[in-house]
């Protein structure tokens, strides 16, 4: 694993800090690029975590993990129509992690899934981890340290089966906005493990290429896609039609 950092990003060398101090034998990526646009070239690894901020017009105070990549048009970093690398099962112990580490510390942050954007475009399996959403919470030294003890849990449980997995179903996600209120809970609370998650703001772009590189980008077989029912914008026919074409099965959610 490289933990790839951003020397243009508060939240991130913030957290760059914390774990220096923590896990000092940590393989850093350290760029001078904006994260969104960093490099990770040839780098010898399994998979690579991004320390990032994040930063939103309602200034709200979050933590996040999400995947990488863009349905549509690449304006912020990565490769048009393209998903990075993708491994449901860190992005579910980063999850749980995430939530176990901000309930120990009594940080008075949301934790949330986001859906799949922005770059950069990695092939390994790769997943942001964020502090939100302003300046205020990017210099926020308990939430770095929070950010900086789920890295170092998540990446230990991920590299220890535990045997939970084999009950795990691995599955795309669809609909709702972009912080997923209907995928958190069965991230946190069910069975399944989901992989790229696309909102309901670009379910206008999706087709069976992208269902097709969503599933390849994969690292775990893909199972079924879950859909967030009342949050398909209109979508809902041609996402349906879209995923017999390709032989998905979906769950309501």
């Amino acid at each position: 694993m490289i933990t790839v950092i951003s020397k243009k990003d508060t939240a991130s060398m913030n957290i760059y800090s914390v774990l220096q101090k923590l896990a000092p034998d940590m393989n850093f990526l350290v760029s001078e690029d904006d994260i969104i646009n960093v490099n990770t070239g040839k780098s010898d690894t399994d998979y690579f975590v991004f320390a990032s901020r994040h930063k939103s017009a309602d200034k709200r105070k979050t933590l996040s993990v999400h995947l990488i990549g863009n349905w549509y048009k690449a304006e912020y970093g990565g490769e048009e129509r393209m998903l990075s690398g993708a491994s449901s099962h860190l992005f579910k112990k980063f999850f749980i992690e995430l939530n176990k580490q901000a309930t120990e510390a009594k940080l008075d942050y949301e934790c949330t899934l986001e859906a799949t954007h922005h770059g950069p475009y990695v092939k390994k399996p790769s997943i942001f981890i964020e502090i939100g959403s302003a300046e205020e919470q990017w210099k926020d030294k308990k939430a770095a340290e929070v950010i900086a003890k789920t890295i170092i849990e998540a990446t230990k449980k991920f590299g220890l089966l535990a045997g939970e997995e084999d009950n795990w179903q691995t599955a795309l996600a669809f609909g709702g906005g972009h912080y997923c209120k209907a995928f958190n809970k069965l991230m946190l609370e069910e069975e399944y493990a989901i992989s790229h998650i696309c909102s309901k703001y670009n379910l206008p772009f999706v087709d069976e290429e992208m269902i097709a590189k969503a599933i390849g980008a994969t690292q775990e077989r893909i199972d079924l896609a879950l859909i967030d029912w009342k949050g398909l914008a209109g979508q809902r026919e041609k996402l349906l039609r879209i995923l017999d074409s390709v032989g998905l099965v979906y769950e309501k959610v």
